[in-house]
């Protein structure tokens, strides 16, 4: 090539087109970005005379490392047979490519993916839902393991790449110290004659060499272009030179670079004092242990070793909770009623101890609902001939459990799963009765209904313990006959004791009326005296007969009980009244107080039974004390009642007479009908409050009357 100059030169460059063997350039690689280890494919065979000539054109032929291209090539000097050797990779090597091509391609196409939701910021789309797999047990045991297998490929890979690095390494350091050995053992046997030795032994040992005197670069064999323009150091790395200028060694290694490449040089110090250096490229050593070829194959196993880590995981995954999606299928069949089912129980490991657990459970349940069927028949078999009527309710006021006589009561059938019929009277009357029920927090509540001529006592039980859902028991009873019956037998014990009251003040009488005949017939002259004493004392037996006929018939009927309703009253307006009627609060011997919150609710009396039951209790017990004691009337409100309480501090009763003091006739006093106590009782009873006594001897006693506030409920009266 001529290439005409400013100056009028002319440059001339001519290049062979073969380069004769030796004649390698040191600035070829940096020229060419090649490695100086590397040499050209082609094979140049010299054709002698006499040689066969072959085929000019080129031919392929396969080899065991790959394809040998073949032909004839003609100079004007000479012939030649040239062969190319083209290596393919092995099958294992081609596969490894391809996989780890593929993969990078999916990479790409990811990356790509995203950054494009990333540009349409929509990288994670609103339909998109993450799979109810990723946050099950099964993946999360598949994840763990996978990472497990994972973690250990990539710790496997980075330690056999640096494996591989410092094997490069190490191998570049040996061809290094054979070169420097090979070039100090020519040093000595060359002729120093023209040229320099330098170059004569970089020719005989086919490596770059240095050398260096003093620490001082000095030139080189094979690199003195490199040398003039100045890419090399001018010194000896200070360390390597103190260790072999000291005797502290032979040879010396470091890394150096040179433009991209790395080198390993090798200093031996030579016998006339000088340091040879011989430069090895770590790209050498990598050739020889074939490093690209080796990292592709390590990272196809790293590859390979994660898709089965994962296949391994999940198989592992599977396995792990394929018997705990058996427990729960079985779980589910039990608990939908199929109590045949059985799990597997022949299994070696945990899960089989496991599943003859299950095996067992099932067995018990198996009996367990065996035993309550027949509990469950046995006690339909009570209700059912049992005389009262028994509805059994859930928490929504739906029947479960309903026996014939429940039937008979409401004159209707009942079906379970139903609300109670409301059809007549008493099914109307107890619907909404239990409707209050269910909306209080009672656990159990009584009350009597009147259906026609017929009367039921109820009586309703929550079941379980306190808190929701609780169901509810009902059992109704008529208590017609029996009321009948206890009303004969009242109305004969009040006539027994009417005769008995009655004939205490006929026997004064008849005496007083012979009294006055004897006189009448003496003709006593006090006849008008004995008269008139005697006609009082008739005139007061027969008050007393009529107090007596009083007393009984309010004890019979208290306040016209059934004909006249409970209605709504205000306690402490009725407790002004009787306060009003004992001259305000004082009435000798006794000193009478009030203490009634004037905020009570109304309660559920009549006002003149209420003003009879407080005049009994006060005369009652100003007749317990003696003078200047106090009797005081307490009202306040306690559990949703409101208290009534009359309290003095006479004597008291004794503890033994007190289950007695409600009996007709029994009074602790010589004077009285005894029938002021159990008169308050019926009264009260009737109103649907209660009556309690507390007394001490010594202290007093206290007459507690217990009333429910006003409601309105229609149809029912507790009794």
């Amino acid at each position: 090539m001529a290439v005409p100059l400013s100056s009028g030169q002319v440059l001339t460059a001519i290049a062979p087109p073969l380069p004769p063997e030796g004649a390698r350039s040191p600035l070829a690689s940096l020229v060419r970005g090649g490695l100086p280890s590397q040499t050209d494919p082609i094979t140049l065979i010299p054709i002698l005379s006499g040689d066969p000539l072959g085929t000019d054109s080129l031919t392929w032929q396969r080899t065991t490392s790959g394809w040998q291209g073949e032909m004839e090539i003609e100079f004007s000097n000479a012939s030649y047979h040239a062969h190319i050797p083209i290596s393919l990779p092995g099958l294992l090597l081609a596969s490894a490519r391809g996989s780890l091509l593929l993969v990078l391609n999916l990479l790409v196409f990811s990356a790509f993916w995203v950054l494009g939701r990333g540009l349409l910021r929509d990288v994670v789309p609103p339909e998109t839902k993450i799979s109810g797999l990723v946050i099950s047990f099964r993946a999360r045991v598949t994840l763990a393991l996978f990472g497990f297998f994972a973690l250990a490929n990539a710790l496997f890979g980075t330690l056999a790449y640096r494996t591989l690095t410092q094997a490069s390494s190490m191998s570049a350091r040996v061809v290094a110290e054979r070169v420097v050995e090979d070039a100090a053992g020519w040093y000595l046997s060359l002729d120093p004659g023209p040229g320099s030795r330098m170059e004569q032994l970089a020719t005989q040992v086919g490596a770059e060499l240095l050398e260096y005197r003093d620490g001082e670069l000095r030139g080189g064999g094979g690199v003195a272009e490199l040398v003039e323009l100045g890419l090399y150091e001018g010194w000896m790395p200070f360390t390597q030179h103190y260790l072999l200028d000291g005797r502290e060694g032979v040879r010396e290694f470091t890394e150096t670079s040179l433009g991209r490449l790395t080198y390993v040089t090798a200093y031996r110090r030579l016998p006339d004092g000088d340091i040879l250096g011989a430069q090895v490229p770590l790209s050498a050593g990598a050739t020889a242990i074939q490093r690209m070829d080796l990292i592709e194959l390590l990272g196809f196993v790293m590859l390979v070793g994660a898709a089965l880590s994962l296949v391994l995981a999940w198989m592992a995954g599977r396995a792990l909770t394929s018997p705990i999606r058996a427990l729960q299928i079985a779980s589910e069949e039990v608990g939908s009623g199929n109590l045949d089912l059985r799990l597997p129980s022949e299994r070696g490991d945990e899960f089989g101890a496991v599943f003859r657990a299950f095996n067992r459970m099932v067995n018990r349940v198996r009996r367990a609902r065996r035993q309550l069927v027949r509990t469950s028949r046995r006690t339909q078999a009570i209700m059912e001939e049992a005389a009262v009527g028994m509805v059994a309710l859930d928490p929504d006021c739906r029947v479960t459990l309903v026996n014939p006589r429940a039937e008979d009561l409401f004159g209707s059938r009942v079906v379970v799963g139903q609300p109670i019929p409301r059809k007549g009277p008493f099914g109307e009357a107890l619907s909404l009765w239990l409707t209050h029920f269910f909306e209080s927090s009672e656990g159990e509540a009584n009350t009597e209904i009147q259906a026609g001529e017929s009367r039921v006592r109820i009586r309703a039980r929550r079941l379980g313990t306190s808190g929701g859902g609780r169901g509810v028991v009902v059992a109704m009873d008529d208590i017609t006959d029996e009321l009948r019956t206890e009303r004969v037998l009242a109305w004969g014990e009040m006539a027994r004791q009417v005769a008995h009251e009655v004939k205490n003040p006929l026997t004064p009488i008849k005496l007083s009326i012979q009294h006055i005949r004897r006189a009448r017939e003496d003709r006593r002259t006090d006849f008008d005296d004995i008269l008139v004493k005697n006609v009082d004392a008739i005139l007061a037996e027969i008050d007393r007969l009529a107090g007596i006929a009083q007393s009984f018939s309010k004890y019979g009927a208290p306040g016209g009980e059934g004909d006249t309703p409970v209605i709504r009253v205000r306690v402490h307006e009725i407790v002004d009244d009787v306060m009003a009627l004992y001259g305000g609060g004082s009435s000798a011997p006794a000193l009478f107080e009030q203490e009634v919150a004037p905020d009570l609710p109304p309660v559920r009396a009549r006002t003149s039974e209420l003003k009879e039951v407080l005049i009994n209790l006060l005369e009652n017990a100003r007749a317990a004390i003696n003078n200047g004691g106090v009797v005081r009337i307490l009202g306040y409100q306690i559990d949703g009642r409101v208290v009534l309480a009359v309290v003095d501090d006479g004597s008291g009763i004794p503890e033994e007479l007190l289950p007695r003091i409600f009996d007709p006739q029994f009074s602790t006093r010589s004077t009285g009908t005894g029938l002021g106590l159990p008169i308050v009782k019926r009264i009260v009873e009737s109103w649907g409050g209660t009556v309690k006594v507390d007394s001490a001897i010594g202290q007093g006693t206290t007459v507690s009357v217990l009333l429910d506030p006003w409601s309105e409920i229609p149809g029912t009266e507790v009794g």
